[in-house]
């Protein structure tokens, strides 16, 4: 049958009784089973998983390759392919690379699927796979990679390596492979420049586990997924009665609960010496490739917090170093009050931006996945420029009111606020809520910064706090943060310009980036 299934052909034979009478002590296993009536077949069908078909789904609109490498039949390898889209032409687009014929080694080639005739045959040319790859979907199985290695390339293994790596990046399916093989195929790939997430659920995947990238082990058992199952209906039944609704993280935290409730309620660990979790970083404690999804969402989740953060020192660091040499060379301290609450805004912050968690849902873009890059680069440049633009100016329009001669000028001197440090400490509080509204990332990635409420709260407190020190409208709250009026409402406009300015340009030099560098 072509249809993916498992078959077996059942017989049976009627033996006299005196011929059973006549052998008590067995009848050979030749006689039973020769001249048999037939009497069936029995096809087994191994459905697919719930949500295995949304994960793979997933994956494929997040721009990422998904390939089938197992050990089963080629024809059950295709079927599944099919279901799950991963190869998406029809049956007569389908090529299965296999030895001519099995017990003869010198020649493979290209069978379609639904045609039995050797005319329909394509010979094997490594230099003609780009051109097969571009019309057909293309399997191999694992006797053709062993004629390949054990014929081909016996005299030059490097041959074999390379002819993998140019190979391997154009299947969809990998069928009847054994444990070694699977290895070479994750080497291949991840030498042909591609990064690999490996799924396993048995030892035969450890070799397989320990190549990729990112592995990920999967244990099945079958008893605690029915008391997972049970447990999650339950559990949704008392979500219905209180009229509640929990997003996928909640749910999946509840899940993880139950299990290692489960796991408690057992006594003993689900993981046993010879699973493929000792091969791989990760391990899924469900039958579900879900967790597959999850790795991704937070990868890229944590890959973004990281970037945004080193932007942000950076970005702080250069504003900070530049604001004090400018109140050093004039003389001018900071005072404690202000230090303190600069440095506790920052800390603040940062914890809530650790607290973004990943989306729900994948997207097709793909995050920098370095801090030394083009983008990355040319955006603190561009941000620095503004911010360094914006000192600038409050410098300039502040000389005119600078006393040399004053006592507080003395680089010995306690600290007392003059127009100087009033000015350079009010726009240093808005450049830092600048710094992080402009560098986070938010969608597709993380929560953005409307849904981060504390985060946004806190950005939107702090710059109209800076509007309202720059207005000079309450002499109380200045006093409170060691500052002095401003001499003029032109000075005041100004700065209040100045502000509003170097948001804008912060953030059109950020979004420039996204648009046109990523």
């Amino acid at each position: 049958m072509r249809s993916g299934k498992r078959v077996l052909a059942l017989g049976f034979k009627e033996i006299p009784a005196e011929v059973l009478a006549q052998n008590k002590t067995g009848l050979p296993r030749e006689y039973c089973e020769s001249e048999l009536s037939f009497a069936g077949l029995l096809v087994y069908d191994c459905p697919l998983k719930d949500d295995t078909a949304k994960c793979i789904s997933q994956l494929q609109a997040s721009q990422h390759q998904v390939v089938i490498v197992t050990g089963d039949n080629p024809l059950t390898a295709c079927d599944v392919a099919k279901q799950l889209r991963i190869c998406e032409r029809p049956h007569q687009k389908m090529l299965i690379l296999q030895v001519d014929q099995p017990d003869d080694v010198r020649a493979i080639s290209w069978k379609p699927i639904k045609s039995a005739h050797s005319a329909d045959n394509i010979p094997f040319s490594i230099a003609e796979v780009d051109k097969l790859e571009s019309e057909y979907d293309l399997i191999v199985s694992g006797g053709a990679l062993a004629w390949l290695e054990e014929v081909e390339c016996l005299s030059e293994p490097k041959m074999y390596h390379d002819m993998m790596m140019k190979l391997c990046p154009l299947i969809k399916v990998f069928a009847r492979v054994v444990p070694r093989q699977k290895e070479k195929i994750l080497a291949a790939l991840k030498s042909s420049g591609l990064n690999t997430l490996m799924c396993g659920d048995g030892t035969n995947d450890v070799g397989a586990l320990k190549q990729a990238d990112v592995g990920v082990s999967i244990i099945n058992s079958p008893e605690m997924e029915k008391k997972l199952k049970k447990k999650r209906e339950l559990i949704s039944k008392r979500l219905e009665q209180r009229k509640m609704t929990l997003s996928t993280v909640d749910r999946l935290r509840l899940e993880l609960q139950a299990m290692e409730q489960d796991e408690r309620e057992r006594g003993v660990s689900m993981i046993q010496l010879g699973d493929a979790s000792i091969a791989s970083p990760f391990t899924s404690r469900t039958t579900s490739i879900s967790s597959t999804v999850h790795i991704v969402l937070q990868g890229r989740c944590t890959l973004v917090t990281t970037i945004q953060m080193y932007k942000i020192l950076a970005l702080n660091c250069l504003i900070s170093a530049y604001s004090l040499t400018v109140l050093y060379l004039y003389g001018v301290k900071q005072g404690d009050t202000q230090a303190t609450i600069a440095g506790l805004l920052i800390a603040v912050l940062f914890m809530m931006l650790s607290y973004s968690t990943p989306l729900e849902a994948l997207s097709d873009q793909r995050p920098t996945s370095r801090i030394f890059c083009a983008p990355v680069g040319v955006s603190l440049i561009g941000q620095f420029v503004v911010h360094f633009a914006a000192l600038l100016s409050v410098l300039d329009m502040t000389k005119p009111f600078i006393q040399a001669d004053a006592e507080e000028m003395a680089p010995d001197a306690d600290f007392k606020p003059n127009v100087i440090n009033t000015a350079v400490f009010i726009l240093g509080l808005c450049m830092q809520v600048n710094v992080f509204f402009v560098n986070y990332r938010g969608h597709p990635f993380m929560q953005s910064l409307w849904e981060n409420k504390s985060m946004q709260r806190l950005l939107a407190f702090t710059w109209s706090l800076s509007v309202l020190l720059s207005l000079d409208i309450s002499p109380d709250l200045g006093e409170l943060f060691e500052l002095v009026p401003l001499p003029s409402e032109a000075y005041r406009n100004k700065l209040v310009t100045i502000l509003l300015l170097d948001t804008l340009f912060s953030a059109l030099v950020e979004y420039g980036v996204r648009q046109f560098l990523e």
